[in-house]
Protein backbone atom coordinates (compact mmCIF):
# COMPACT_ATOMS: atom_id res chain seq x y z
CA UNK A 1 0.00 0.00 0.00
CA UNK A 2 1.17 3.63 -0.62
CA UNK A 3 1.74 5.89 2.15
CA UNK A 4 -1.22 7.68 1.54
CA UNK A 5 -3.21 4.82 2.52
CA UNK A 6 -0.99 5.27 6.06
CA UNK A 7 -1.87 8.61 6.25
CA UNK A 8 -5.77 7.83 5.96
CA UNK A 9 -5.46 5.23 9.09
CA UNK A 10 -3.50 7.60 10.91
CA UNK A 11 -6.12 10.72 10.16
CA UNK A 12 -9.25 7.92 10.96
CA UNK A 13 -7.28 7.38 14.63
CA UNK A 14 -6.48 10.97 15.48
CA UNK A 15 -9.88 12.40 14.82
CA UNK A 16 -11.69 9.36 16.57
CA UNK A 17 -9.32 10.51 19.54
CA UNK A 18 -9.88 13.96 19.34
CA UNK A 19 -13.75 13.24 19.54
CA UNK A 20 -13.48 10.43 22.21
CA UNK A 21 -11.25 12.30 24.30
CA UNK A 22 -13.89 15.66 23.78
CA UNK A 23 -16.68 13.11 24.81
CA UNK A 24 -14.62 11.86 28.03
CA UNK A 25 -14.18 15.38 29.20
CA UNK A 26 -17.41 16.82 28.50
CA UNK A 27 -18.83 19.18 31.44
CA UNK A 28 -22.68 17.71 30.46
CA UNK A 29 -24.58 14.78 31.66
CA UNK A 30 -25.02 12.19 29.08
CA UNK A 31 -28.64 12.54 27.39
CA UNK A 32 -30.81 9.61 25.98
CA UNK A 33 -30.12 10.78 22.27
CA UNK A 34 -26.24 10.22 21.81
CA UNK A 35 -27.04 7.20 23.92
CA UNK A 36 -29.24 5.54 21.78
CA UNK A 37 -27.13 6.50 18.67
CA UNK A 38 -24.04 5.16 19.79
CA UNK A 39 -25.58 1.64 21.16
CA UNK A 40 -26.97 1.85 16.96
CA UNK A 41 -23.45 2.13 16.24
CA UNK A 42 -22.96 -0.33 18.42
CA UNK A 43 -24.98 -2.99 17.03
CA UNK A 44 -24.23 -2.03 13.46
CA UNK A 45 -20.31 -3.15 14.42
CA UNK A 46 -21.84 -6.31 16.02
CA UNK A 47 -23.98 -7.15 13.23
CA UNK A 48 -21.18 -7.02 11.03
CA UNK A 49 -18.79 -9.04 12.78
CA UNK A 50 -21.31 -11.49 13.12
CA UNK A 51 -21.52 -11.67 8.75
CA UNK A 52 -17.72 -11.75 8.59
CA UNK A 53 -14.63 -13.48 9.33
CA UNK A 54 -12.41 -11.50 12.00
CA UNK A 55 -9.31 -12.54 9.76
CA UNK A 56 -10.90 -11.09 7.02
CA UNK A 57 -10.55 -7.35 8.25
CA UNK A 58 -7.95 -5.05 8.16
CA UNK A 59 -7.23 -1.65 9.30
CA UNK A 60 -5.05 -0.43 6.40
CA UNK A 61 -6.94 -0.96 3.28
CA UNK A 62 -4.38 -3.73 1.61
CA UNK A 63 -6.92 -6.42 1.86
CA UNK A 64 -5.70 -10.06 3.81
CA UNK A 65 -3.67 -12.74 1.72
CA UNK A 66 -7.05 -15.14 2.45
CA UNK A 67 -9.93 -12.34 2.21
CA UNK A 68 -13.18 -12.82 1.01
CA UNK A 69 -16.22 -10.91 -0.01
CA UNK A 70 -18.92 -11.03 2.33
CA UNK A 71 -22.24 -9.79 0.65
CA UNK A 72 -24.57 -11.03 3.44
CA UNK A 73 -25.93 -9.58 6.69
CA UNK A 74 -24.97 -5.82 6.16
CA UNK A 75 -23.21 -6.44 3.13
CA UNK A 76 -26.22 -6.56 1.60
CA UNK A 77 -27.39 -2.82 2.09
CA UNK A 78 -23.85 -1.32 2.27
CA UNK A 79 -20.08 -2.18 1.48
CA UNK A 80 -18.22 -1.08 3.73
CA UNK A 81 -20.94 -1.81 7.09
CA UNK A 82 -17.40 -1.49 10.22
CA UNK A 83 -17.14 2.42 8.84
CA UNK A 84 -20.44 3.23 9.41
CA UNK A 85 -20.54 1.74 12.84
CA UNK A 86 -17.72 3.70 13.39
CA UNK A 87 -19.24 6.84 12.05
CA UNK A 88 -22.35 6.60 13.90
CA UNK A 89 -20.75 6.26 17.40
CA UNK A 90 -18.72 9.09 16.40
CA UNK A 91 -21.79 11.24 15.83
CA UNK A 92 -23.37 9.98 19.44
CA UNK A 93 -20.23 11.00 20.69
CA UNK A 94 -20.02 14.56 18.63
CA UNK A 95 -23.94 15.03 19.79
CA UNK A 96 -22.75 14.20 23.42
CA UNK A 97 -19.76 16.58 23.44
CA UNK A 98 -21.12 19.13 21.51
CA UNK A 99 -17.86 21.11 20.66
CA UNK A 100 -16.55 21.89 17.60
CA UNK A 101 -13.27 19.75 18.33
CA UNK A 102 -15.54 17.05 18.30
CA UNK A 103 -16.88 17.34 15.17
CA UNK A 104 -14.00 18.29 13.72
CA UNK A 105 -12.45 15.16 15.05
CA UNK A 106 -15.46 13.27 13.68
CA UNK A 107 -15.33 14.69 10.44
CA UNK A 108 -11.50 14.22 10.03
CA UNK A 109 -12.08 10.48 11.06
CA UNK A 110 -15.07 9.74 8.52
CA UNK A 111 -12.93 11.49 5.56
CA UNK A 112 -10.07 9.19 5.69
CA UNK A 113 -12.56 6.52 6.23
CA UNK A 114 -14.45 7.59 3.15
CA UNK A 115 -10.65 7.99 1.32
CA UNK A 116 -10.25 4.30 2.66
CA UNK A 117 -13.10 3.27 0.34
CA UNK A 118 -11.58 4.30 -2.81
CA UNK A 119 -8.55 2.39 -1.74
CA UNK A 120 -10.44 -0.56 -0.62
CA UNK A 121 -12.47 -0.81 -3.61
CA UNK A 122 -9.98 -0.78 -6.09
CA UNK A 123 -8.32 -3.43 -4.59
CA UNK A 124 -11.25 -5.51 -4.49
CA UNK A 125 -12.07 -4.72 -7.52
CA UNK A 126 -8.86 -6.56 -8.66
CA UNK A 127 -9.04 -9.45 -6.40
CA UNK A 128 -12.91 -10.22 -7.03
CA UNK A 129 -14.16 -9.85 -10.63
CA UNK A 130 -17.94 -10.13 -9.25
CA UNK A 131 -16.78 -6.57 -6.84
CA UNK A 132 -18.15 -5.28 -9.80
CA UNK A 133 -21.76 -6.19 -9.93
CA UNK A 134 -22.05 -6.24 -5.90
CA UNK A 135 -21.40 -2.76 -6.25
CA UNK A 136 -23.75 -1.94 -8.38
CA UNK A 137 -26.58 -3.36 -5.99
CA UNK A 138 -25.40 -2.02 -2.57
CA UNK A 139 -24.94 1.81 -1.48
CA UNK A 140 -20.95 2.34 -0.48
CA UNK A 141 -21.66 3.42 3.41
CA UNK A 142 -25.05 4.54 3.85
CA UNK A 143 -28.32 2.68 2.90
CA UNK A 144 -30.56 3.81 0.37
CA UNK A 145 -28.68 6.99 0.23
CA UNK A 146 -24.63 6.72 -0.25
Amino acid sequence: MNRSGYLHVLLQFVGAGITCLAAATAQTPWGPLPLIIIALGAVIGLYTITHNRIGNFNVAPPLKTHAQLITSGPYKWVRHPMYLSVIVVLVGLSLHAGTIPAWVGALVSSHAMYQKTVIEEQLLLERFPEYAAYRTSTKRMLPFIF
